[in-house]
């Protein structure tokens, strides 16, 4: 039974998210799997969830290459490790928000857990980074970037309303600083 699970996890990473096959869908995705995936993506439902999140990558990234790295199958499960690399060309729509072709390549790599009930995945838990994929399209705050907004929010908590050194309202507030206080009334500029 592995081994012809391997064959049929195979099949699901060539046809499907290769090909974006929707007869390969039909065939090997189950009316009632269930796809956990990482945040934005999260839980998904159903066959028809499923060809959605399909269709939507390759209308995004049509040239979505997927690679299966290595895999290991026992009884009903198999899991995978693969990479995936295509270059943002269409419309990416996740849920509550699309993003623009940037034209820009990523690649991620992955694991995904598969589960087969009578020779059609029923199960598929994901594993990758999508802070990564938005980092390379250029979607996502650079790290170091991020890194020294932190430290910055840090100091103005720590220095400026905990010890009270006013001087730091002017070195990191611009002139045009807006804050939104309680019951509508706004403060602006670092005074």
């Amino acid at each position: 039974m592995s081994e012809a699970n391997k064959i049929l996890v195979r099949r699901l990473i060539d046809e499907i998210w290769n090909q974006c096959s929707t007869t390969a869908m039909d065939e090997l995705i189950d009316n009632d799997i269930i796809r956990r995936d990482p945040a934005p993506f999260g839980e998904l439902n159903g066959r028809e969830a499923y060809k959605q999140l399909v269709l939507a990558d390759f209308a995004a990234f049509p040239d979505l290459r997927v690679t299966l790295v290595d895999m290991i199958a026992e009884g009903d499960c198999v899991a995978g490790a693969w990479t995936a690399q295509g270059t943002h060309t269409g419309t990416m729509t996740l849920p509550g928000v699309q993003f623009a072709p940037t034209g820009k390549t990523a690649s991620f790599d992955g694991t995904s857990r598969l589960r087969l009930r009578a020779g059609r995945f029923v199960e598929d838990l994901v594993a990758w980074s999508p802070l990564s994929m938005f980092q390379q399209l250029g979607l996502a705050a650079d790290p170091v970037a991020a890194g020294a907004n932190r430290l910055m929010m840090v100091r103005v908590m720590e220095e400026l309303f905990n010890q009270g050194k006013l001087a730091v309202a002017d070195e990191c507030c611009t002139r045009d600083y807006v804050h939104h206080g309680p019951q509508g009334v706004d403060s602006r500029g670092p005074q």
